[in-house]
């Protein structure tokens, strides 16, 4: 499969098939594997909100949120 990579300002856009299901605005963690001739790893960054149970999406009065790092 074949990506494509533009020069944008001081960044590098890749651009990657729709079959990926990337959701807009996702965000990566972006690693040079070692002796790889210059293999790229992207890792997601799951979103925060993702990690809220349902409980914390709609809680009810009496049920203490559960604790995120970050939020």
């Amino acid at each position: 499969m074949r990506v494509k990579a533009r020069k944008v300002g001081n960044s590098v856009v890749v651009t990657i098939p729709k079959k990926f299901k990337v959701a807009v605005g996702q965000l990566f963690i972006a690693r040079l594997l070692k002796n790889s001739g210059g293999k790229i790893l992207f890792t997601p960054i799951p979103s925060k909100w993702k990690l809220l149970r349902h409980a914390d999406k709609h809680p009810k009065s009496t049920e203490p949120p559960t604790k995120v790092d970050g939020l």
